[in-house]
């Protein structure tokens, strides 16, 4: 900790903004295909100051004094560029894009009137255009423009994506579970103890450069995957000294003044970390142990005693959401080499208070109504982060970074249950009063270590990255409690339900630890073929190999309260309060009974896991005729996977899972002219059966009323996947494109209602489905109307942009072949059939004022997928609103006011019993509604 203190302190002296002189900086691209141009001369002219191009095709021009200058990019076998009018203010940097048109056979000099002013929308877009598959993206500026916090807000807006739970990506609309998720080229491991998916609300939006999502595969790719490989970039060399602060607060219209429920916090929680308070207590020995014949109850009383009394429902206000950003930049040089550091640090606090309805029903008989409860669930989330990037330049032709994110997160909810069970029959119907206090703690760090390299020799490019993660999740002392009584008396007194046999449900505590490894290293080559002489063939020749390897750990154990014996249970002691039943004192031996605590950690409560994947390929880039781009070969993974663990019975169960698979591709990319694009890909993929999703450990999801299991015979889904895409890109910064998209699956991973523990069960597990199939089209477009300018003799339209993507997508399992199903046709769990991104932008740069209002939407999806005998349960689309208005003030401070779910419509699951396809509240069973508030946010950051 003092070491990143005195680094701030370091950065915060350092960083002073010399406000006589000002520079130009900028990147030179090849027009054509978007590549950086190594070497390239840029220079003032008829100056003597000038520079050359480093790897990445960066170029800076520094200290020179305020004015206008004309700036000349040249560069063999490339037209001469001269910018005109480029224009320098004191202490700012102005950055200069340029492209180079490729002239082999004449060399020319062109002039143009070029804007200095970034416009990272336009690159993206650019790179987007040139890319040789296909991919969407979103960029710093455009993340700038809404009023999101994190990399999960961030990911509604691309194209073709949608977000679960506000934390999972879901891709063409399937499940998150088909997503890889990378950072700065290095894979990121599952963050989640129960489930395959990343949470990618632990990025904030601030450390984000962009974010891409490669919807067709590539030989140098991953090939696991089949919605989206999710590419985050944060941020990389500074362009020019810089640092930045950032302060918000939100209030949230169901939450902010209002009454939240919690239970006992620790001194750290605002920190987003558990500080031990919520720990096993010291004194318990092992699961061994402890359910030892030889352990008499005395000894077990003992250890009783030694359990915290923390059950206390403390109430409170909730405060305004907040949050807190610094980061600082500067460029540096060691020993006459270019390099920089990029530093950030942030903190957001958010509280949430939802009611939320839940019924339960016996569909195998009559569908009667079994329960009826309603929860109020409070919460409060801190999310903490640290970002180090630090980066080189040795040569022009080489490029060392090392770039380290630590994120930590803390989600504190307590859920307060009342409502009625057993309402099949009225003689023993309950009424219920259930608590639970649940925390979850995940700690993230990530670090690639990556070198470039272009050799003179052929110009073969050189790249290797080494990338580490760590994933730590704990949940420590997950507590719930029953009391209830006769529906039918209510002058009974509710009471504990806590009798001689263990039952976690009705009164227990809960302890888990999940710790996963996560480290890979990859090198790539690439060679220039030289094209024929008079022909338009030219080709690279790439290779390379990845290797990664992950080890997870994960235990639990689990204690329920008792009474040993049961005879007789005591009335009194079940008719205590929430605060005074649990406390030590209260674990005694009375009139002939203990209460007191028992472990109830079953075998299967502990596992470990790992897998790796070996692979290498071989790809060729090649240009065919004038314009013609054909990426096409193959790459070849080795998968391993192991896993140890026993089940419920204690009986071993051992996975050893090996496949090999060649995985080819085809990525052709035909251009109409310079400004439209055809393109057409065909690629095998795959998914890989998570760690989680083998393991035979059961977790019951209080939230959800359900118990979810592995299932160890998982295999290997395989995907083949069809891509044709239009795209036009009418001018800079704007795209109109329309994509049609097919994937046959083989052996698809589904969650499902597990039939194989009886009709009417609340367990679900995953399953290998034998056929499914998913199709689809996509539309995106960005277009300002400035045309309307030029006819009615205004300035206003340019400063107008519309954006949308939309996909409507058809997907299907064949449960004819899947036994656990039934019969007939349904969608695959987790698909939507139609995603809307769309809205509209106001950008007035003289002026600094800005405006956004977009829309998000997708449609239902199966939530849990049911059997043969349990219908599917299906959850509502909702339609999310967000406005933003903004204000620079002389260029350093941003003003945001943002109104966010400006329709705040409830989150719905149902039984659609009457198969139309949407809810019907007399026909349909709902199972779960949540409501959501409104937020209005305000926001400041300045650049010092």
């Amino acid at each position: 900790m003092k070491k990143i203190l005195l680094l701030i302190q370091i950065t915060l002296g350092c960083l002073g903004i010399n406000a006589q002189t000002g520079g130009i900086s900028g990147k030179v691209t090849d027009a054509a295909n978007g590549e950086a141009l190594i070497g390239v001369t840029v220079f003032i002219d008829g100056t003597t100051l000038g520079t050359g191009t480093d790897i990445d095709g960066n170029f800076q021009l520094l200290k020179l004094q305020a004015g206008s200058y004309r700036v000349v990019a040249r560069y063999l076998s490339y037209s001469t560029q001269t910018i005109e009018s480029v224009v320098v203010k004191p202490g700012e940097n102005s950055v200069l894009n340029i492209k180079l048109e490729a002239n082999a056979t004449q060399l020319k000099e062109f002039i143009v009137e070029a804007s200095y002013n970034r416009a990272s929308t336009a690159m993206q877009l650019m790179e987007q255009k040139n890319a040789g598959i296909v991919s969407d993206g979103i960029s710093a500026d455009l993340i700038r423009k809404t009023p999101d916090n994190a990399a999960s807000d961030i990911l509604k807006r691309v194209s073709g994506a949608s977000v679960h739970d506000n934390k999972y990506a879901v891709i063409r609309g399937l499940n998150d579970r088909y997503n890889a998720a990378y950072v700065n080229g290095a894979p990121l491991p599952s963050t989640e103890s129960d489930r395959r998916a990343f949470s990618f609300d632990l990025f904030p939006a601030a450390t984000i450069d962009n974010m891409v999502i490669y919807k067709t595969a590539a030989p140098n790719l991953p090939g696991d995957f089949a919605g989206g490989l999710i590419q985050i970039s944060t941020r990389d060399i500074p362009e020019e000294k810089f640092i930045s602060l950032s302060v918000s607060g939100s209030y949230h219209t169901q939450t902010t003044g209002k009454t939240m429920h919690h239970g006992a916090r620790g001194k750290t929680d605002w920190l987003g970390f558990e500080d031990g308070s919520r720990a096993l207590p010291e004194a318990i020995p092992d699961q061994v142990s402890f359910k030892s014949a030889a352990l008499s109850d005395q000894r077990k009383l003992d250890y009783s005693k030694s359990f915290k009394n923390n059950w206390q429902l403390q109430r409170s206000t909730a405060p305004l959401n907040h949050s807190f950003h610094f980061s600082g930049g500067l460029p540096f040089r060691v020993f006459k080499k270019n390099g920089g550091v990029i530093f950030a640090a942030s903190r957001a606090a958010s509280y949430r208070f939802s009611s939320v309805e839940r019924n339960s029903f016996d569909v195998m008989d009559n569908n009667q109504v079994l329960s009826r409860v309603q929860d109020s669930l409070s919460k409060q989330e801190v999310l903490s982060s640290l970002l180090l990037n630090f980066a080189v330049r040795p040569g022009k032709q080489s490029k060392i970074s090392l770039k380290n994110s630590y994120t930590i997160n803390g989600e504190d909810q307590t859920v307060v249950r009342t409502g009625a069970t057993n309402l099949s029959d009225p003689n023993s119907a309950q009424a219920i009063r259930n608590t639970a206090f649940w925390y979850t703690g995940n700690k993230l760090f990530s670090s690639q270590l990556s070198a470039e390299q272009t050799l003179k020799i052929w110009d073969i490019k050189l790249s290797a990255t080494a990338g580490y993660s760590n994933i730590q999740r704990d949940i420590p002392d997950f507590r719930r409690v029953s009391y209830s009584r006769l529906l039918n008396n209510p002058d009974e007194p509710y009471r504990a339900q806590i009798g001689s046999n263990v039952q976690l449900e009705q009164a227990g505590r809960f302890y888990s630890g999940l710790n996963e490894d996560m480290k890979s290293v990859a090198a790539d080559i690439s060679i220039p073929i030289a094209a024929i002489k008079n022909t338009d063939f030219a080709a690279q020749l790439s290779g390379g190999f990845f290797s990664q390897h992950r080890a997870r750990q994960f235990r639990a154990r689990q204690f329920g309260y008792v009474f040993r014996p049961g005879a007789g249970v005591p009335a009194n002691i079940r008719e205590m309060g929430l605060d005074t039943i649990f406390d030590p004192s209260r674990m005694t031996y009375q009139n002939g009974r203990y209460f007191m605590m028992e472990e109830a950690t079953n075998p299967n409560d502990r596992y470990l896991a790992g897998n790796s994947v070996n692979a290498a390929y071989l790809m060729i880039d090649q240009k065919l005729f004038e314009k013609m781009r054909v990426i096409w070969g193959f790459r070849y993974e080795v998968f391993r996977q192991n896993l140890d663990a026993l089940t419920a019975n204690a009986e071993p169960v051992e996975v050893r899972l090996f496949k090999n698979d060649w995985l080819p591709s085809l990525n052709i990319t035909y251009a109409l002219n310079a400004k439209t694009n055809l393109r057409f890909s065909a690629s095998k993929t795959l998914s890989r059966p998570e760690l989680r999703e083998i393991a035979p450990f059961a977790f019951y999801d209080f939230n959800i009323d359900y118990v979810v299991a592995g299932r160890p015979d998982l295999t290997v889904a395989t995907i083949h996947n069809f891509d044709l895409r239009y795209e036009y890109f009418p001018e800079a910064g704007q795209v109109v494109s329309f994509s049609l998209f097919a994937k046959q699956f083989t052996n698809a991973i589904e969650y499902i209602n597990d039939p194989d523990v009886g009709a009417g069960s609340r367990r679900f597990g995953y399953a290998n489905v034998p056929r499914a199939v998913n199709r689809g089209v996509e539309a995106e477009f960005r277009k300002q109307l400035a045309i309307l300018d030029a006819k009615w003799g205004t300035s206003f339209f340019s400063k107008i942009t519309f954006v949308g993507n939309f996909a409507l997508i058809h997907s299907a399992i064949d449960m004819s072949s899947f036994s656990l199903a039934g019969t007939g046709s349904r969608p695959l769990q987790g698909q939507s059939p139609y995603l809307i991104n769309t809205g509209v932008q106001y950008t007035d740069e003289k002026s600094g004022m800005g405006a956004s209002l977009m829309m998000n939407r997708s449609g239902r999806r199966i939530a849990f997928a049911g059997n043969a005998a349990i219908p599917d349960i299906y959850e509502q689309g909702r339609t999310i609103v967000d406005l933003q208005v903004s204000m620079k003030i002389r260029k350093k401070i941003d003003v945001k006011l943002g109104l966010s779910d400006l329709f705040a419509e409830d989150q719905l699951f149902y039984m659609d019993l009457d198969s139309n396809k949407k809810y019907d509240e007399i026909k349909d069973n709902k199972i779960f509604n949540y409501s959501f508030g409104r937020t209005v946010s305000l926001s400041v950051s300045m650049k010092l």
